[in-house]
């Protein structure tokens, strides 16, 4: 038998069928294509070769390498993310479980998803443990909020409410003025209110200046002064240094609100009491119910208004004083026992000490010029002005009768006479009546005797004079003698005239006794010896510009005449009225006028 063999090409997946049969044997192998192909011939079979595999692929539901899964899904949010890899935090996927992620594997965002570094994909709150830059400034990751970080996480700080290691306080309202001075921002320490710590506790102190200087104007108790009141002093000229004399009344002063004694009173250059009292003072008299003086030492002052500050009303239950006589008068003149006075006479306080007589050089005037003037004992100008028959007003003297008396402020005396003779008279008056000036007495008429002397010049010129009640200012004329019946006829001698005393001062406080009399005419033995006539008064003088308290003995009297001359015995001399005028204030000192403003709360 003759056998035709079959021809047969296989494709890759396809059949083919041999249309001419074939005999009947073993099939023939297919050629290599696709997945798979079959080939058949009539007669017989033969089965295709296996086709070829696809390539791996994401999705195919096969876990190929290089995959964590593949669930063969295109959810992204499941057990396999699209990319066929598991879920985890900062793979930019929010899983269930995950409240963020931002996939930028930050922990210091809004979204910590640094697993590498323990984010948990969560938003960030206090107190996960991560920092978020810009929201906290800490956070330690737990809730123990007096530690290094708070519960709010921010770091520790004066003020925030929470009390730190450290700090003995911390109210959290941001004040310094309550018990616990917690407003950082202003110093607070967050330590327990207390004096000294500059903080002024509202209720507690009345002043904290920081400081443990306790004569200032907060005591190391921190008491203080509740109340100042300006004084303005206004300056005609900007010399200086003055020591000026401030009194003090109901009517200018609330003495309610200062120590009973004066004892809080304290002097400063501005209104502010921390800053110190920089004026030094001396209390004089002090009386709450009526006027007291205060001596407070002034630097130099500018021209015009200055404004300085009286401070009182201490806070605390008592105060001692800082009155310092030394330092408000630096410059003082004091007496000690008995000493002779002439000419200007220039210092801060004069003192005439009870007991001590100050004698004014015979002829010459005397100046005292100073802020005060204090007399407890006397300045002795008695006899201490022109001698015998000089001065513009001496009396004259007569060679067969009594010799005139001087003259100043009232006409001194005639002389006694018999019949036929003429008797000396008084001189002329001089001065004037409520002027500024003054001067010295003029002596007698004396013929076979000296005449006697007129009393003396004395001028004050103060700030404030206070003549205490031991206190004397003598500017009297002498007597004439009781033995005058030399040379045969007995002509007595004419007294002197009473000298000046002027008195000019802001505040004149007065006591004792200030005298200007004209003194005795001579009178002799017998009734032959002509007497003298009786000096004329001399002349007194108060000005003041602001307060005259006077309760001294003020006379400026005529000296008595004598009884003896057969015709007809001597004159007394005339008495002068002692004029006070506030129209003429102390000019010579030229210190500051002086004004007392509204009381203040300090």
């Amino acid at each position: 038998m003759i056998a035709v063999a079959a021809a047969a090409t296989a494709c890759g997946g396809g059949n083919t069928t041999d249309t001419a049969g074939s005999t009947s044997g073993a099939g023939a192998t297919g050629g290599s294509g696709g997945s798979s192909g079959t080939a058949t011939s009539t007669g017989g079979s033969a089965t295709g070769g296996q086709g070829g595999s696809a390539a791996p692929r994401c999705g195919d539901g096969k876990v190929d390498p290089g995959e964590g899964c593949d669930d063969g899904n295109m959810v992204d949010d499941d057990a396999c993310t699209n990319a066929c890899g598991l879920p985890a935090c900062g793979d930019g996927i929010v899983q269930m479980g995950e409240a963020c992620d931002d996939g930028n594997n930050n922990n210091t965002d809004d979204c910590p998803d640094d697993p590498n570094n323990g984010g948990t994909c969560q938003d960030a709150s206090c107190g996960d443990g991560f920092v978020q830059m810009g929201v906290e400034s800490c956070d330690d990751g737990n809730m123990v909020d007096d530690d290094e970080c708070t519960n709010t996480c921010t770091l520790p700080a004066c003020g925030d409410g929470i009390v730190q290691m450290g700090e003995a306080c911390d109210d959290g309202n941001m004040t310094n003025t309550d018990s616990c001075p917690d407003d950082a921002n202003n110093g607070g320490t967050c330590q327990t209110a207390s004096c000294g710590d500059s903080f002024l506790y509202l209720g507690t102190e009345v002043c904290d200046d920081g400081n443990m200087v306790d004569d200032d104007g907060c005591t190391n108790a921190c008491e203080g002064w509740l109340k100042r009141q300006p004084i303005t002093l206004t300056a005609t000229n900007a010399t200086g240094p003055y020591t000026v004399v401030i009194a003090l009344n109901s009517n200018n002063f609330n003495y309610n609100a200062a120590a009973a004694d004066g004892s809080d009173l304290r002097f400063g250059t501005d209104n502010d009491s921390l800053n110190g009292f920089e004026l030094k003072y001396a209390l004089g008299a002090w009386d709450p119910g009526g006027t007291s003086y205060v001596f407070i030492r002034i630097p130099a002052l500018a021209m015009g208004a200055n404004t300085v500050y009286a401070f009182y009303d201490f806070s605390g239950s008592s105060v001692n004083t800082t009155s310092d006589f030394d330092a408000a008068f630096p410059n003082k003149m004091v007496s000690n026992g008995a000493a002779n006075i002439t000419g200007d006479i220039v210092t801060d306080f004069f003192h005439v000490q009870a007991d001590d007589i100050l004698s004014v050089v015979a002829g010459s005037a005397v100046t005292i010029t100073a802020t005060v003037v204090l007399i407890e004992g006397t300045i002795n100008g008695t006899g201490r002005g022109n001698g015998s028959k000089a001065g513009p007003g001496a009396g004259t003297t007569s060679t067969n009768a009594g010799a005139g008396a001087g003259s100043y402020g009232a006409t001194g005396g005639k002389g006694g006479f018999d019949i036929n003779n003429t008797p000396g008279v008084g001189g002329p008056l001089y001065g004037t009546l409520t002027g500024p000036d003054i001067d010295m007495g003029s002596g007698g008429g004396g013929d076979n005797i000296p005449g006697s002397g007129g009393g003396g010049s004395i001028t004050i010129d103060a700030e404030g004079i206070e003549i205490r009640a031991s206190g004397a200012i003598t500017a009297n004329g002498t007597a004439g003698g009781s033995n005058c019946n030399l040379g045969g006829e007995g002509r007595c001698n004419g007294g002197g005239s009473g000298g000046g005393v002027l008195l000019r001062g802001r505040h004149l406080l007065l006591s004792g006794a200030i005298s200007a009399s004209g003194g005795m005419g001579g009178q002799g033995t017998i009734t032959a010896n002509d007497s003298g006539g009786g000096g004329g008064g001399g002349r007194i003088k108060l000005f003041y510009g602001e307060a005259l308290t006077n309760n001294a003995t003020v006379v400026a009297n005529g000296g008595q005449g004598g009884p003896n001359g057969t015709a007809s015995g001597s004159e007394a001399g005339g008495a002068t009225v002692p004029q006070s005028d506030n129209s003429t204030p102390s000019a010579k000192l030229e210190l500051p006028a002086i004004a007392l403003g509204a009381e203040e709360a300090n």
